[in-house]
């Protein structure tokens, strides 16, 4: 009961307005029962929209109610996966966000730090289509640089798979290329950032590509956070990370999987 309570004080909190709170309750509920079986899933184009308070202003938010957005709202706003421990290391001016998906990481971060300029990273095309109309008003600013693309090791062209689960699409190799890549140098001159106070990368197992090799672009990196998917992905992260003196703590210590972690420069 307390978990209920605690998740409608959080509805009623991040929504502005009553048709808000009935849509964000009304579409968590079918996407509930549509994953015990109770209802049918509908179309994986399904959405609604709500709007929240945010720090910059009320924000229009559009989510897919089948395609994984929903869920992904709740991960961040009320769970607060990417939430910095309190001792982070330095003033957060300069975002780089991989994997952005439809927006959401990116209004956090604005919340928590909306000094901030942030650069959004994503591949997937609808996902991206999403991103912008939900961060239409920041790109129109300059707020936020969006770019659609994949982040790499290198430049280049790479495949895309995408996925009922619009937040588990990855990249693949071997297929047709048809997604462009875009390295961390090159996305840092892209937005004309000289350091990135905190990178977010979250892709779904192309971060052992993004580490490969020699990374020495994490020379300009401040604070990471990071969420791997294998064994491989987290021992190619791990090895260049201790490289160039960064030290790593688990952000949710009592999960039975885990793989996100916050690095910050040791030295």
């Amino acid at each position: 009961m307390n978990k209920v309570l605690h998740k409608l004080s959080f509805v009623f909190a991040i929504t502005n307005g009553l048709p808000s709170i009935a849509r964000l309750l009304w579409h968590s509920k079918l996407l509930r029962w549509s994953k015990t079986g109770f209802v049918k899933v509908g179309s994986p184009t399904a959405q609604t929209a709500i709007t929240i308070r945010h720090p910059l202003g009320s924000r229009l938010v559009n989510l897919r109610t089948y395609a994984g957005d929903i869920d992904i709202f709740y991960e961040i706003f009320f769970k607060k996966i990417y939430a910095l421990p309190v001792a982070h290391s330095t003033s957060i001016n300069t975002i780089v966000d991989l994997g952005a998906n439809v927006g959401l990481s990116a209004l956090y971060f604005l919340q928590q730090f909306p000094q901030a300029q942030v650069v959004c990273v994503e591949p997937e095309p609808t996902n991206f289509k999403m991103l912008e109309l939900n961060l239409e008003t920041e790109i129109t600013t300059g707020k936020v640089i969006a770019m659609e693309a994949a982040a790499m090791g290198e430049d280049g062209m790479v495949s895309f798979e995408s996925a009922p689960a619009k937040y588990n699409g990855r990249v693949i190799l071997g297929a047709q290329n048809n997604i462009p890549a875009l390295s961390i140098p090159s996305i840092m001159q892209r937005c004309q950032f000289d350091r990135i106070n905190l990178l977010k990368i979250d892709v779904e197992g192309a971060e052992k590509f993004i580490f490969s090799g020699d990374p020495v672009w994490l020379q300009s990196v401040d604070e990471i956070l990071l969420e791997v998917h294998s064994p491989e992905d987290h021992a190619t992260c791990m090895a260049a990370l201790e490289r160039y003196h960064f030290k790593l703590e688990a952000l949710d210590a009592d999960a039975a999987n885990q793989n996100l972690f916050w690095a910050s420069r040791s030295r």
